[in-house]
């Protein structure tokens, strides 16, 4: 009903979109209801997107459950680096301190798009790019993780699972 309310979409249109969810996860092999639960937590990130969105929802509730995160952290960095004055400062900051030249413009538009599973993409390239978090000592990962707004272990499981959501673009 909820997402019948919000979307102003039909029931039948509601369930099939959360069907399609749900089959999604387990053909990811994935805890199908978990993604539906994170999904249902995560009502202030769910509300940003419509019934033409919806589809990039599903694939960043996916893609969370795959990195073993939350929505709610992926909503948290897309918060971060839509905060552009800080996210640029942050952007600067690192690429400065760490001779890099990360470039977080194309992922800032996406999660303004609301395009976040492919957002995400984008900050996996970055850091593959990089050579990845293992090259950096402790500080230099902190900082690049400032610069993404998340937490170092949050940005060590996006790192990580790179590979196999990348291949997904």
């Amino acid at each position: 009903g909820h997402m019948m309310k919000m979307y102003k979409i039909s029931q039948p249109l509601a369930e099939n979109l959360l069907e399609g969810t749900y089959a999604l996860a387990e053909l990811e092999g994935l805890d199908a209801a978990k993604v539906m639960n994170d999904m249902a937590d995560s009502s202030e990130l769910v509300a940003r997107y419509n019934k033409d969105t919806f589809h990039h929802l599903k694939n960043s509730a996916i893609q969370a459950a795959k990195m073993g995160l939350s929505l709610s952290v992926i909503d948290k960095m897309s918060s971060s680096m839509l905060n552009f004055q800080s996210s640029i400062q942050a952007e600067f900051a690192a690429n400065v301190a760490l001779g890099e030249n990360f470039n977080f413009q194309k992922a800032r538009e996406l999660f303004m798009l609301n395009k976040t599973d492919k957002a995400m993409r984008e900050i996996q390239k970055q850091l593959k790019k990089a050579g990845g978090l293992g090259k950096y000592n402790r500080i230099e990962q902190d900082l690049i993780a400032e610069a993404f707004g998340v937490q170092l272990g949050e940005l060590k499981q996006i790192s990580n699972t790179g590979k196999d959501i990348a291949k997904q673009a």
